[in-house]
């Protein structure tokens, strides 16, 4: 029993993390209408960008000492008195590099979602204009070909060689009691955890609850009708693009925590999969598909063993798209791919 709960809490963080990757792709297509293929590569972005923060930039001479390591007396003094290899000492050693993993956490969002926006007003808004923008088509091949340009980019301004961040919390043990059964949880996890479902939950509520999001809902439906009734369609599409690529920025910060390299671009294809499993234009099934993608694929590690677990969870998909080809909770009408 203590074994399936340990797995299974360990396939439910995994999956917290696919579904804050989906929801970036749902996103974009909920309102636009485009199955954004390239929204992996963005993610790795994200994680260079928290690379040169939070690495890379403090390097530099001119950078004050507090950002390169925080080390006020009073923790200093409390480090001093804690056990090693224990979650208040890998809470110190965070502690210490809680500045730039702040600092390197928001530059990474901002400067994510001013590559969206970039992405929207130089290549979709444009192309949306034109006959050829009228089909979804032709901005799904855009989105393939920014693939290679993100490739091109990490390739020319950072080496591809593997290199490692701070974890966005501490990376100490902790020990959960469910059941009589004792768990345990790295905090770094945990925290990841926390944080996806913080971010997961501020976008349903900015989507149903808001007015911005009867705006974005409005717009999907249909961008003429909208823009007849006062809403700017293009700020929309914009808005909605930098959205996903500000969550793709705190996907790939937590990503980059297990090595930084261009290899963290193709987990977008494997969510892409979880996204068509539960519904390309459905919150709810990007959130279902992703926690029991993650769930399937930490049983099959236990049962199967790591070198043929990542089938399992790929035939599940392939089965669920036979049965019901709109995904778990998908509109009928949206277009396969």
């Amino acid at each position: 029993m203590g074994a399936f709960l340990q797995f299974s809490l360990n396939g439910l963080m995994s999956g917290s993390l696919y579904a804050l990757i989906a929801v970036g792709i749902v996103s974009v297509y909920k309102s636009t209408k485009v199955v954004n293929f390239a929204h992996g590569h963005i993610i790795m972005l994200g994680a260079y960008i928290f690379y040169s923060f939070a690495v890379i930039l403090p390097e530099f001479a001119w950078v004050p000492d507090w950002y390169r390591s925080w080390e006020p007396h009073w923790l200093m003094t409390w480090g001093a008195a804690t056990e090693p290899y224990t979650f208040p000492a890998a809470l110190f050693s965070w502690g210490k590099a809680a500045p730039r993993i702040f600092f390197a956490l928001t530059g990474a969002v901002l400067l994510n979602a001013l590559v969206g926006l970039l992405i929207d007003r130089v290549l979709m808004q444009p192309l949306r204009r034109t006959q050829a923008g009228r089909s979804s088509f032709s901005m799904l091949m855009v989105t393939i070909g920014l693939i290679s340009v993100f490739n091109g980019m990490v390739t020319l301004f950072w080496t591809g060689l593997t290199d490692y961040v701070p974890t966005l919390g501490p990376n100490g043990p902790v020990w959960i009691e469910v059941a009589g059964a004792r768990l345990f949880v790295m905090g770094s996890a945990l925290t990841n955890f926390v944080l996806a479902a913080l971010i997961y939950s501020a976008i349903l509520l900015l989507f149903f609850v808001t007015r911005v999001g009867i705006a974005l809902r409005a717009t999907a439906e249909d961008p003429s009708a909208a823009a007849s009734m006062g809403i700017n369609v293009g700020r929309v599409f914009s808005g909605t693009w930098m959205l996903a690529c500000a969550t793709g920025a705190v996907a790939g910060a937590i990503l980059a925590s297990g090595g930084v390299t261009p290899v963290i671009g193709l987990v977008g294809f494997s969510v892409l999969a979880i996204v068509v499993m539960g519904g390309l234009d459905s919150f709810a099934g990007c959130a279902v598909a992703a926690l029991t993608f993650g769930w399937v694929e930490a049983m099959a590690r236990w049962q199967i063993g790591d070198e043929t677990a990542g089938i399992l969870p790929y035939a599940i998909v392939l089965l669920v798209i036979m049965i019901r080809p709109s995904g778990l909770f998908g509109s009928k009408a949206v277009e396969r791919i």
